[in-house]
């Protein structure tokens, strides 16, 4: 599934096809983003391979389609831009990175990182998962065992973190997963409110300035 905003795509082929997700509420289905984010997307998937809907003043093509999906992602990728709130969002909290940037830019980050990606180094690095997946699924085992629950989201959250500090760093993030879980949540949380508001934070937000600031100095 691949979520658009497009500078072009009223003049393709799949926008002319699409199929609008009824919904007559004046802000389109903003408020059934909020309290059911992956709902829309669920229910779009019903009228056909490429749905349109309207979040407050944005219009969002839903793509299901492989063929489409394609077109999107490599073949008219070009035509689709990272000018949207999701993206501006991300780089208040990130930067302009390869995740976020575009353009000649982009093409600049990613040859300084694509030998890290190399399918021989990714290959060797699959050890480092296997082994986390593997002692998270022992721990929640013994857990279960006892009759303990499982708190599932703090147990991914740090095996996330293990797999990220060993394999990008060689590092083990295990004594500082509480604090970087923290300020992780923390600034999903703000991620999320930016998305979910019709009027998002100005650009010199402090709470993504003081939450990115947090989670630089939980790592060791």
């Amino acid at each position: 599934m691949v979520s658009t905003h497009s500078r072009t795509m009223h003049s393709s082929p799949f926008e002319r096809q699409a199929a609008w997700l009824p919904r007559r509420a004046p802000l389109g289905h903003f408020r059934e983003f909020r309290r059911d984010p992956l709902g829309p997307f669920l229910r779009a998937h019903e009228y056909g391979e490429v749905v349109r809907m309207r979040v407050g003043p944005v219009r969002v093509h839903t793509v299901f389609d492989p063929d489409a999906a394609r077109r999107v992602l490599v073949d008219n990728h070009t035509n689709h831009d990272k000018q949207t709130r999701s993206y501006d969002a991300l780089r208040r909290l990130l930067g302009n990175g390869l995740i976020t940037g575009e353009g000649a830019f982009w093409r600049r980050q990613r040859r300084i990182s694509q030998p890290a990606f190399h399918h021989a180094r990714l290959a060797n690095l699959a050890h480092v998962m296997q082994r986390a997946a593997i002692d998270l699924a022992e721990e929640s085992l013994k857990l279960a065992a006892r009759k303990q629950r499982v708190d599932v989201a703090h147990a991914m959250m740090q095996t996330t973190l293990r797999i990220a500090g060993e394999t990008l760093f060689s590092i083990d993030l295990s004594d500082s997963s509480a604090a970087l879980g923290g300020a992780t949540t923390d600034m999903l949380r703000y991620f999320d409110v930016m998305l979910s508001s019709l009027t998002p934070p100005g650009p010199a937000s402090a709470y993504a300035h003081q939450h990115s600031w947090a989670l630089g100095k939980a790592a060791p």
